[in-house]
């Protein structure tokens, strides 16, 4: 049985595919401050949590 390994931390891009969310979506909730983000280098990444907490406080449908 194959098991599934969860990530610690996404990129933008990596995050729009985890999440099924356009990049743009997640630029503007970083942007807005809904979203938060580490540095590291240049890059921008999202902690796993963080993610899901953002998922979490969208409304609901």
């Amino acid at each position: 049985m194959e098991s599934i390994q969860q990530k610690l931390a996404y990129t933008p891009q990596s995050l729009s595919q985890f999440a099924d969310v356009g990049k743009t979506r997640i630029f503007e909730a970083l942007k807005r401050g809904d979203l938060k983000a580490r540095k590291f280098g240049r890059k921008n990444l999202i902690l796993h949590e963080d993610a899901v907490a953002w998922l979490k406080s969208l409304p609901e449908a």
